[in-house]
């Protein structure tokens, strides 16, 4: 960047910046807690020149581009309008460059959040409380949010559909609820499965002609043909099982383990919020 600047230039920035901030104060008036209270002084010419310790006819000749100020002044008038030195040069792409938008720019934090927190202490004195590592990291961890999301994700949970996705859950609770933890295996499920969905109970027809459940509704036509399941087919319900054995096992599983880990969660939270409130 040039040693030198256009005072043109910067009489115009300065001119416009002054009355944005004043904007940015009068657009929120109304609210309980301004969070642009302190550009009030941006009223007008007078108001900010007093708020730099300059004389108002001074000022004005920055604004319109009589002179310039020194160095110190211009680090002064960043500092009260919130902006970087740049843009007073003629940096477009740095308007709006608040402290609290540059804040937002690198923690990546909304800047809703952080202009709230500006402008109210005990939204203020709340965040900074739960957001300390020390108190919300166990929340956050990789092991409880982003297997939660990745289990969303990934799992195979759409591959089925109703009746048999419904029955399926409520048999998988009815296994882990009579099966001890240490015989959780594939083993131990398919027999469950075999008792709980005798072959009876299933119907490949490709229409459904009784109150059997209806296999073609509840797979779709890609993964029927990926198990062999056809009409004529003997194989088809031990073919079924095996499919729905690593199904439960891989995915309710799974999601049984991260819900016990949310229980935990929702504990945690809450006496993190006890011990908040007993500050």
């Amino acid at each position: 960047m040039s040693l030198m600047y256009d005072k043109n230039v910067f009489s115009t920035q300065l001119k416009n910046l002054r009355e944005s901030r004043w904007k940015q104060y009068k657009n929120n008036q109304d609210k309980r807690n301004n969070p642009y209270e302190k550009y009030a002084y941006c009223k007008s010419q007078d108001t900010l020149s007093e708020k730099l310790n300059v004389e108002r006819r001074t000022y004005g000749k920055w604004e319109n581009g009589t002179t310039i100020p020194t160095i110190d002044k211009v680090a002064d008038i960043c500092n009260v309008l919130d902006c970087n030195i740049d843009y007073l040069l003629g940096a477009e792409e740095l308007i709006g460059f608040t402290p609290s938008a540059i804040a937002s720019h690198y923690s990546t934090i909304n800047i809703d959040i952080i202009n709230k927190a500006m402008s109210d202490d005990n939204y203020r004195d709340f965040l900074n409380y739960f957001m300390h590592p020390d108190n919300c990291y166990a929340l956050v961890n990789s092991t409880t949010l982003n297997a939660w999301k990745d289990f969303l994700a990934n799992s195979e949970v759409d591959n089925l559909n109703d009746p048999l996705k419904a029955l399926l859950s409520d048999i998988f609770q009815g296994y882990q609820a009579f099966t001890p933890l240490s015989q959780y295996d594939k083993t131990s499920l398919k027999e469950y499965l075999i008792s709980a969905l005798p072959h009876d109970k299933f119907s490949f027809a490709i229409k459904k002609m009784d109150e059997c459940i209806n296999i073609n509704t509840c797979l779709s036509a890609n993964i029927l043909n990926k198990l062999g399941i056809v009409t004529d087919n003997p194989q088809n319900y031990q073919i079924l099982i095996d499919y729905l054995v690593n199904y439960c096992f891989n995915v309710l599983l799974t999601k049984e383990k991260i819900d016990i880990q949310k229980e935990k969660i929702g504990q945690l939270f809450v006496h993190m919020l006890e011990k908040y409130l007993e500050k």
